[in-house]
């Protein structure tokens, strides 16, 4: 019976004629199609395109055939409201009036700061939020500052901000904000505030987020500011605080802490009472299940205190900093309390949890995705 099969074969292959072949498996080829194998012959391939499965903005579809995932992610969808529709799915970035930007902590971990703002620009971003968490980089589990060989820590960090902001002007982006190394409790970190403050001058940057101390009341953190504000003026870069939060594990949900609610974040400006700290808003945090507030409300209670955003998605109950649309945040609220309080900052992104999923292939994708997400909610902005 063997011979009689492997007979048959060879008499198939030389003249031409197609059979049902006894198939081995479907196995992805990594370009979006699939290969099986003759079990009897291995010079006989099937080749097909990968079907079935369902793409979603976090994941590309899996074929049910051979179980790869292929293809591109789905844009994130907008949300059904009277802005989303008047939205034009055509307009460029030179139509909409409001620019977008997206931190670059999260794409430098996969190609490095300079290639990531190179593909943010690429993306469609207008601008690019210098995170500098790798200058005291905190190590949570242990409680230290880890040693790395990071730029920003040796004695060229000066000039490794110029670099990138060279790279972000060739490429038509300008740096518009920065966040500095937390947390603010701890003395090593706290120590490193200078420097970031010096790197947003050099990369152009105009804003500088410098966490509160989570554990401390508005008083106390006004010494860390009033202690930063001479340098941060002669720089001419303004600080901006953000709203933070604790996490209470018994009850499984945020908890207070500094700038936590519109309260504690206007208590800690009049503290200072200097144009010089201006306040930027986390409205991931400010969504978080245990805060009892809303990104809404504190849009409101800040007005035009409010000079920079962390724009990301969650489930209203943990810190997911996912991409805009894809969980439970109500953007078109958020958006239209923006409008009414003429924000005149950036749409700046901070979802660094969705680019997670992405390599150095792949993240431009990425990048794009989140561009677009950007996009769509400054074209609601624009449509209010």
């Amino acid at each position: 019976m063997r011979k009689a099969k492997h007979w048959r074969i060879i008499i198939f292959k030389e003249v031409g004629v197609l059979a049902e072949h006894p198939w081995g498996t479907w196995v992805g080829n990594g370009d979006g199609t699939h290969s099986r194998i003759c079990t009897l012959d291995n010079s006989h391939v099937d080749k097909a395109n990968c079907s079935g499965g369902e793409d979603t903005c976090l994941d590309r579809a899996v074929c049910e055939h051979c179980g790869e995932q292929y293809g591109d992610l789905k844009p994130p969808n907008l949300l059904d409201n009277a802005a989303a529709q008047n939205y034009n799915h055509e307009k460029t970035k030179e139509d909409i009036t409001m620019k977008i930007s997206t931190e670059i902590g999260s794409a430098s971990r996969i190609v490095g700061e300079h290639k990531a703002v190179e593909l943010i620009a690429k993306a469609g971003f207008d601008a690019w939020d210098f995170s500098m968490f790798a200058m005291a980089q905190y190590d949570w589990d242990n409680h230290t500052v880890m040693e790395n060989g990071h730029p920003l820590r040796s004695g060229d960090y000066l000039k490794f901000a110029r670099e990138l902001k060279k790279i972000g002007l060739d490429n038509g982006i300008v740096c518009n904000q920065s966040h500095a190394p937390f947390p603010a409790d701890v003395k090593d970190i706290r120590d490193h505030f200078k420097r970031a403050i010096e790197c947003t001058a050099e990369a152009g940057g105009e804003i500088c987020i410098v966490h509160p101390d989570n554990y401390v009341g508005a008083r106390e953190n006004a010494e860390i500011y009033f202690e930063l504000l001479p340098f941060a003026k002669s720089c001419g870069v303004k600080i901006a605080a953000e709203n933070t939060w604790c996490w209470d594990w018994k009850e499984d949900h945020a908890i207070f802490a500094a700038c936590a609610t519109p309260e504690s974040f206007n208590e800690h400006l009049d503290a200072v009472n200097d144009n010089y700290l201006t306040a930027c808003l986390d409205i991931g945090h400010a969504e978080m299940k245990g805060l009892n507030t809303s990104a809404v409300e504190m849009i409101h209670a800040l007005g035009k205190r409010l000079t920079a955003l962390h724009l990301h998605d969650n489930d209203r109950w943990h810190d997911s900093h996912q991409i805009p649309f894809s969980m439970q945040i109500d953007f078109d609220a958020v958006v239209k309390a923006l409008k009414e309080i003429d924000y005149q900052g950036y749409f700046t992104l901070e979802a660094d949890s969705y680019l997670r999923a992405f390599n150095a292939d792949t993240v431009s994708d990425g990048l794009r995705d989140m561009a677009k997400a950007a996009r769509k909610l400054a074209a609601m902005f624009d449509a209010c």
